[in-house]
């Protein structure tokens, strides 16, 4: 039940973003929405900023879930990319806004999980430091969350789909030529 009123309420906060500037949606805004008091708001979450964090890291957890069942991390990126631009007023909105920080941090650590995963996963059995891993996975983490925050940054007027043929391209599905390098 709690994650059905989670949910609502950053249904509820999503739907108000459309329609008037995040600076001026209060709580009682939308817990009117959803039919609930303010208590019940702050039983789930602390803040504006809680709900929206929450409501991201759904969005952005079952994007990857869904992309590493059919395949590889690209498809998490091209999945959640094409999932954004159907929203882009809501993202843009939260990008352009107080909660900008908060929102790209979410975006850097959700390209941590997915690199952070797929190296270790693509190292097992081979001889690397632990800081030549790590190192790996925080380039490629900034190199993915500053593609993903340029293309916000410019209004999601490129494509996602060139962004992710050009990631493709450069990095691919497969990461053993990058842990070859590091290997002793």
């Amino acid at each position: 039940m709690a994650q059905s009123t989670k949910e609502k309420l950053f249904q509820s906060f999503k739907s108000l973003v459309e329609e008037k500037p995040l600076g001026k949606i209060t709580i009682s805004d939308i817990t009117e929405r959803v039919g609930v008091n303010r208590h019940t708001f702050y039983y789930h979450f602390k803040d504006e900023r809680d709900l929206m964090a929450w409501g991201i890291r759904q969005y952005l957890d079952r994007a990857r879930e869904e992309a590493l069942k059919c395949g590889m991390w690209i498809d998490s990126m091209d999945m959640t990319l094409e999932k954004t631009e159907r929203e882009r007023s809501f993202i843009l909105a939260l990008f352009h806004s107080h909660l900008k920080e908060q929102f790209c941090n979410i975006i850097c650590d959700w390209s941590f999980d997915i690199f952070n995963r797929i190296v270790r996963e693509k190292a097992k059995g081979q001889q690397i430091k632990e800081q030549d891993l790590q190192y790996i996975v925080k380039i490629l983490t900034y190199g993915l969350a500053g593609i993903v925050m340029d293309w916000l940054e410019g209004g999601m007027m490129e494509s996602h789909t060139k962004l992710c043929e050009q990631t493709r391209l450069l990095i691919g599905d497969q990461f053993e030529g990058v842990i070859q390098k590091f290997i002793k």
